[in-house]
């Protein structure tokens, strides 16, 4: 996989996890999850055919759409920039939500193997 590609940003992104759809026509919506979110856009992974410059709806929780455009696409995550950029306040709830933490990521335990 390629590195994501350097992209100049009007704002600082703030890691997130969030479970979301991905909107690309009036029949096709995705599955998709957002990894880092700022004011002006976010990162999404998502299994949805994606190409730059393409229109965009990411809905989450209750239904709330953030219309965007793909900005970069490398392989399964995509860069979208938002049609209108969010307030401080929305960004604000959405980490207080929703915000990646090593206190929010279960861990499995390591099984040792037994001798025999």
């Amino acid at each position: 996989m390629n590195p994501t590609p350097h992209v100049e940003r009007r704002s600082d992104r703030q890691q997130v996890f969030l479970k979301a759809r991905c909107r690309t026509s009036s029949w096709h919506v995705g599955d998709a999850s957002l990894s880092d979110i700022s004011a002006d856009g976010c990162c999404i992974t998502t299994r949805t055919a994606l190409v730059e410059g393409q229109p965009v709806d990411i809905r989450y929780g209750s239904g709330k759409g953030l219309p965007g455009i793909v900005r970069w696409v490398d392989d399964m995550s995509a860069g979208v920039e938002f049609d209108t950029p969010l307030d401080a306040l929305e960004v604000a709830e959405l980490l207080r939500e929703h915000r990646l933490s090593t206190s929010n990521v279960s861990r499995l335990p390591i099984k040792t193997r037994q001798a025999r």
